[in-house]
Parts: C-alpha cells; sequence; structure tokens
C-alpha cells in the first residue's frame, strides 16, 4: 500500500447483547466489506468494531449511514490516520497463531517459530486487511480438517487472502481453485499461494452471479454473508459435485436459524453445524444421483 492516510470508522457499544454486536458487523458487510477486514476488540465493557477506509468521502458517507442505521447506544468515530505508522503497529500485533489443530498462521514478514508442531501457513494480507484469523476463518477451517484427504478437487468462492486454498493443499486437495469479485483480493491471494509454494492452485477474478469458472469439485468452500449465500444458492450448487461437499459460513448468529431452514433441503443433506460465539458454519453434502456408485 502506498504511503498515505486511511480513515478508520469505528463502532462502538458497550452493551452486552450479542444481538446488538452482530448488528454492527452485518452493517458492514452489507456495504461490501468482507468478514476479514473486521477489526474486533472487547476490553471490559467496551466492544467495538473498526474498519479501515482509503479514501475519506466513503469513510464519511458510511459513517453517515452507521449513525442512521445503529441509532441509540452507539458511538460511531472517524479518525485519520497515517498509513505507515499504522501499518508498522499493526504488523508488531500480527503475531503466530494457532488455526484449526493442525496450522499456525505466521506473518509473511517474521520468522517461522523453531521447534513447531503445527504447519506454518505464511500470510500477508497485502495492506493488514485478511489475516485470516476472524471466526468464519477457524470454523471452516474445522469443517475442513475434518475431511482431510476426502477431497481431491477444492474450490473456494470468495477466496480472499487465499488462505483456505492453502490449508486445502495441506489437507490432500489439488488441483485448486479460488475466485473473487475483487481483484485486490486476487492478487493476495496469488501473492500468498506463492509464499507457501502451493503447487495446482489457480486464483481467478470471476463473479459468483454469473460465473464464468465450469466444472465440479469434491468440497466447495464459501465464506460469504448470508444474503449472498441465500442469492446465489444455485449457482454455488452446480460447482459441487453429487456425493461432495459444501462448507459454508459467514452467518450471523442471529440469522443462523432462519438460514438453515432457507438454504438446505434438496439435493443437501446437512452433515454438521458448527455454532460459534458471533458466527455459524454449516457442512452439506450434496446427494448422489439415484443409480449412481
Amino acid at each position: 500500500m502506498a504511503a498515505g492516510s486511511l480513515f478508520e470508522l469505528t463502532l462502538s457499544t458497550r452493551s452486552r447483547s450479542p444481538e446488538k454486536k452482530t448488528r454492527a458487523v452485518d452493517f458492514f458487510l452489507e456495504q461490501g466489506l468482507s468478514h476479514d477486514t473486521l477489526v474486533l476488540s472487547e476490553w471490559k465493557s467496551l466492544w467495538k468494531a473498526a474498519v479501515y477506509l482509503p479514501r475519506q468521502p466513503a469513510a464519511r458517507g458510511m459513517a453517515l449511514k452507521a449513525r442512521r442505521h445503529l441509532g441509540r447506544g452507539w458511538k460511531v468515530t472517524l479518525k485519520r490516520l497515517e498509513t505507515e505508522d499504522w501499518m508498522d503497529a499493526w504488523k508488531k500485533r500480527f503475531r503466530p497463531s494457532p488455526l484449526g489443530k493442525k496450522f499456525l498462521v505466521v506473518p509473511a514478514w517474521k520468522q517461522i517459530p523453531q521447534g513447531r508442531r503445527r504447519i506454518p501457513v505464511l500470510m500477508d494480507p497485502q495492506g493488514a486487511f485478511g489475516s485470516g484469523l476472524h471466526e468464519t476463518t477457524r470454523l471452516i477451517t474445522r469443517l475442513m480438517e475434518g475431511l482431510e484427504g476426502r477431497f481431491p478437487r477444492f474450490l473456494d468462492l470468495g477466496t480472499g487472502t487465499g488462505i483456505l486454498s492453502i490449508l486445502a493443499r495441506h489437507l490432500g486437495a489439488g488441483p485448486i481453485q479460488g475466485t473473487d469479485l475483487d481483484p485486490g483480493s486476487v492478487k493476495t491471494a496469488r501473492f500468498n499461494i506463492r509464499q507457501n509454494r502451493v503447487r495446482g492452485a489457480v486464483m481467478s477474478r470471476d463473479d459468483l452471479a454469473h460465473p464464468k469458472l465450469r466444472g465440479h469439485f469434491d468440497l466447495v468452500a464459501a465464506n460469504m454473508i448470508s444474503k449472498i449465500l441465500l442469492e446465489n444458492r444455485a449457482q454455488i450448487l452446480r460447482f459441487v459435485k453429487p456425493g461432495g461437499w459444501l462448507a459454508v459460513t459467514g452467518i450471523s448468529t442471529g440469522n443462523f436459524p432462519g438460514f438453515l431452514k432457507a438454504f438446505g433441503g434438496a439435493p443437501l443433506r446437512r452433515v454438521r453445524v458448527i455454532r460459534g460465539r458471533s458466527w455459524g458454519a454449516v457442512l452439506y453434502q450434496r446427494k448422489r444421483r439415484r443409480g449412481s456408485l
């Protein structure tokens, strides 16, 4: 990221209501931001959700929307930061962190810890966004680890930093395909794929609503908000081969019951459900066609 300024937009509350916190997170996601761009923190009774935006008009507009959307009990603050200072501070806070049962996320600019028992995953979010440690990433990692060695062909829809594609390779997948609508995310994913020396992984720009990608996969992963998952259910299912799996997350706890009811049904069979603190994840299996082995 070039030197300059970033604009920090923070929503904070002293409410202990999970539904209220979910509402703030959903607000950011509805503005087109991804899960990994959110910085969530909690200290004693104060809870905060922050995003960092490169343009002041967009940041101001989003702040005005947040005040109207959230109402009482929320503090909305907008602050200008110098990019270089913020980047240096962020990199100091991004430290090696365990992910799932097998992995250790390591900042690409740090040395891999000695004597490790976990598989290192080098991660550079390219601008300090998308470290791969959001709760949704943790939930879908658990689903993927439970299928280790059982999904040769893997597709990551909305790949972001490419972290799920890297995990998939260590879990026995290849070939691997990752897609994202945002060209910046595709660039970041390709960089991280190279950093981790993952072969047989192709990251490309694609629109889920009108996908150019074709083919069927043993496991399809989709980390997206529930609205996008529901709107694009038919397109997503086209990629899942009969007998294959679909792992989805990005569903807030408040939306989870409604999502399970609306997204399930033929040709899917619900295999596993994981409820986290603020998010949920589901593993489905696509039923085989009659007469197939």
